[in-house]
């Protein structure tokens, strides 16, 4: 087994081998450190990322199935820990679980003496339409005549409500209420006396999944709960049983809201650092 250094230009057959974002830096010239392993003449894996803040944020790091467990991972990422300067403080992996081969990633890191820092983040928490129908509060009617979705809102009511919720530091989904990513069919509004009170906002800004992108309510109104199980019921007649849905635990507040409503909505993402106390160089 082989490592070497990928230089910045077109990774070649290394492509393959990276997460698309870290091939197409390396194309376009942005420094990254990138290191490649090789058996004979096979591109068997390849690693790629940048220092951050005094970490070394691994962006990418895949081996081939048919090279795993060879030791290949293991001699990637020993070979990037010579190469790091003496102020980077260690490493920092973060990833999103979709498939069952991330899962090996998480015990292939524990075994290389990351830390599990999961908890500690801004975590995904991902669930289905089904599941959620099988939820007490979710599987009930809707029960407010003024919860509306935002494809009865007009253009720009939402962009006057967008500028004052900006101007109120209440959370948007990028783009604004009247962004074109927003799933308008499921995204629901409190409407009273002609104003807009509150708002659950749902477009595909995670992983490509309906994505919990927005949640807002005056202070103590309790509206929260009603917003949810109306964008649900809309959801689940406009989409298929095993549609996915991405929640994002941004703060306290959205996270006690999953926990006590969403609580078998498993966590997605996951978060791995190892701190080391010296590095040297090639």
């Amino acid at each position: 087994m082989k490592i070497g250094v990928l230089p910045p230009g077109d990774p070649g057959v290394f492509r393959s081998l990276l997460l698309e974002e870290a091939a197409r830096a390396l194309t376009a010239g942005v420094p990254l450190t990138a290191l490649a392993a090789t058996e004979g003449d096979v591109a068997v894996g390849a690693l790629a990322g940048y220092l951050e803040d005094d970490w070394f944020r691994i962006q990418s790091l895949y081996v081939a199935p048919q090279y795993r467990r060879g030791g290949a991972g293991r001699q990637l990422l020993t070979a990037l820990e010579t190469v790091l300067p003496d102020r980077c403080a260690g490493l920092v992996v973060r990833f999103t679980v979709t498939q069952e081969e991330h899962e090996e990633l998480c015990a292939f890191l524990t075994a290389m003496g990351f830390a599990d820092e999961t908890e500690g983040e801004q975590n995904l928490y991902m669930t289905t339409l089904s599941r959620l129908a099988e939820l007490p509060f979710f599987g009930k009617g809707r029960s407010d005549a003024r919860l509306r979705s935002f494809a009865t809102l007009d253009a720009l009511t939402l962009r006057i409500v967008s500028r004052r919720a900006m101007l109120d530091g209440a959370p948007l989904p990028e783009g604004g209420l009247a962004s074109p990513g927003v799933e308008r069919d499921i995204s629901t509004a409190l409407v009273r006396n002609g104003t807009l009170l509150a708002y659950a906002v749902f477009d595909r800004s995670c992983l490509h999944r309906l994505t919990l992108a927005a949640l807002f309510e005056e202070e103590g109104s309790g509206d929260i709960p009603l917003l949810l199980r109306e964008s649900f019921v809309r959801a689940r007649e406009l989409y298929p049983p095993e549609e996915e849905i991405v929640f994002q635990a941004i703060d306290d507040n959205v996270l006690k809201l999953i926990r006590e409503f969403v609580p078998e909505a498993k966590i997605v993402s996951r978060a791995y650092r190892k701190g080391e106390e010296r590095h040297g160089t090639i």
